[in-house]
């Protein structure tokens, strides 16, 4: 394993950690992770050797720069707001997000 799928496989492991503990009280921290930990799935994967994953690690790297960090800024910001306590919440806002940067 190279060092790129090794930072990576840490980075997976430290988002679905996360997302584990932080689910039901802080769905927004949770779903940044999440999107996160995606992006760095599918970067193992393409770091060792799945040529294949190139073209969804990107797309998944460019949703969690456009959706995932500003939701978690604003779930660690504001921790009471809407936002960060309801799922619904979350899931339009990373759609809305996330839809706009993907053009």
């Amino acid at each position: 394993m190279n060092p790129d799928a090794l930072s990576d496989l840490v980075l997976l492991l430290v988002c679905a950690a996360i997302l584990w503990f932080h689910l039901r009280q802080r769905p927004a921290v949770a779903v940044a992770a999440g999107l996160i930990g995606l992006a760095a799935c599918l970067g193992v994967l393409r770091y060792s050797g799945w040529a294949e994953m190139l073209g969804p690690h990107r797309f998944t790297s460019l949703l969690a720069a456009c959706a995932a960090f500003p939701l978690l800024a604003s779930g660690l910001r504001w921790p009471d707001a809407p936002l960060a306590t309801r799922g619904a919440a979350v899931g339009r806002f990373v759609l809305v997000v996330g839809a706009s940067a993907s053009c």
